[in-house]
This record gives structure tokens, sequence and C-alpha cells, in this order.
């Protein structure tokens, strides 16, 4: 949802109207009317903060220690990466909030008409990709939880392997809900993100607060530290 989001315009004119979030999105790469330009700024925080506060920022951490850095530097290098990515889409985004076209139809001015078709495919490819990962996760995650909480109806004989109904079940309800809230206009998507964003951020601090005894603080001191090289390189991966 967030590939969507981040193409739509904002910065709304005075007579913009809130449309339903009820009726199906009729925009697509054509430029949207003024009347239907109701965004601001500021909603935008509820769909990118979900992006960073969530298990896979803990991950991204994870990974970043993997490459040699010490605590702190995956910290240092870890915000930095977070920053100048999203800088960067901030900066692409101010030419959508100005002429009301998408992200991919204003990269013909930049590019051309055949040349545009390069990022475009590796926009695609990366849209989906994400959509795929994550409604992988979901269902995965959420037949993992069936497993635990039923597991006469969705564990195998051990009683913690999930079955191939329980993964089923999760991965038609996830890919349901993806498609069904896409179809419909970016004022359903924007309003169902912010629940999706405090209910991942209320998980994120319980599994914190979960493994809080698994970590040692004074361990944050020691360890090797990685070569600049490595620093760039972490901040890049973001």
């Amino acid at each position: 949802m967030t590939q969507q989001q981040s193409q739509q315009p904002v910065g709304p004119p005075a007579t913009a109207a809130n449309p339903s979030a009820g009726s199906v999105e009729r925009n697509g790469i054509n430029p949207v009317p003024d009347t239907e330009r109701h965004g601001t700024p500021r909603s935008l925080f509820w769909p990118w903060a979900a992006s960073g506060l969530s298990l896979l920022s803990i991950a991204y951490g994870v990974y970043l220690m993997g490459l040699g850095l010490s605590p702190w530097q995956t910290i240092v290098t870890g915000a930095l990466g977070y920053v100048l990515s999203f800088l960067l889409v901030g900066l692409v985004s101010v030419a959508g909030a100005r002429t009301g076209a998408p992200t991919m139809a204003l990269g013909r001015a930049a590019f051309g008409t055949q040349g545009n078709k390069l990022p475009t495919v590796f926009s695609y490819v990366s849209n989906v990709g994400w959509e795929t990962v994550l409604v992988a996760l979901s269902s995965l995650g959420g037949s993992a939880i069936l497993a635990r909480v039923a597991p006469g109806t969705f564990a195998r004989a051990d009683g913690q392997t999930r079955t191939t109904a329980a993964q089923a079940l999760c991965f038609v309800v996830t890919a349901v809900s993806v498609v069904v809230v896409g179809i419909f206009r970016h004022a359903l998507i924007m309003k169902v993100q912010k629940y999706l964003t405090a209910a991942i951020t209320a998980l994120t601090v319980v599994y914190m607060v979960l493994m809080a005894d698994r970590v040692d603080p004074s361990a944050l001191g020691n360890g090797p530290s990685g070569s600049l090289g490595t620093c760039i390189g972490a901040s890049c991966s973001r």
C-alpha cells in the first residue's frame, strides 16, 4: 500500500472535497483533479510510520550487526539510512504535489517515454516483490498464531507445527484484504493504514518488552567496530 501512497499527490486546494472511502478509485496514471486532491503532508505520517515502527526495522538492525558493525554503529548508520531514504522520497514527491500526476508518469519528463520504461519496470518489480513478501510473512505469522491458540484445529500432531489449512486460510484473508482495500479509494487506504500503524506499533512494543530480558545493555560498548566502507554500505542498504 505504501507504493500507492507514495505516488499520490498532497497539498490540497482550498476547495478540495474529501471523497467517500467506500467508492472505487478511478484515477490511475492521469493527473488527479484538484477537487480530489485532499491530502496533506501530515496525513502521510500514518502510512510511512508503519514501515519504521515494525519488526522489519528490528530485523534490519540485526542484519547490520551481522555485517560486523558495533551496536552504536548499527544505531547511527541505520538511522542515517532511514533519514536519507525518506528524504529522497520526499524530494521526488514534490513534483507530484505540484502537478497532481503520479511519480511514474512524471518520470517521462526526465527520462522520456522510452527511457521511463526502465525505472517503471524496477518500480513494478519492487512493488510486486514487497507485496509478495508481506503477504507471505503475514500468512506464515498468522498461521503460527492460530497453531498456538487453537492447536486442535490448526496444528499438526506435535501441537506446534501449523497445518496447510491454517496457512491457506491466512493467505486468502491477507491477499483478499490487500486487493479489496487497493481497489477502493486512496481515502480508504489511509483510513485503514491509521489503524494498522497503531496495531503494528503496539505489537512491536509488546515484542520488545517480551525480549527485554534477553538483551544485555552492558554489551553495547563491547564488540569490534566495522570499517567506514561497511558503515557506508549499511546506510545505503536501507
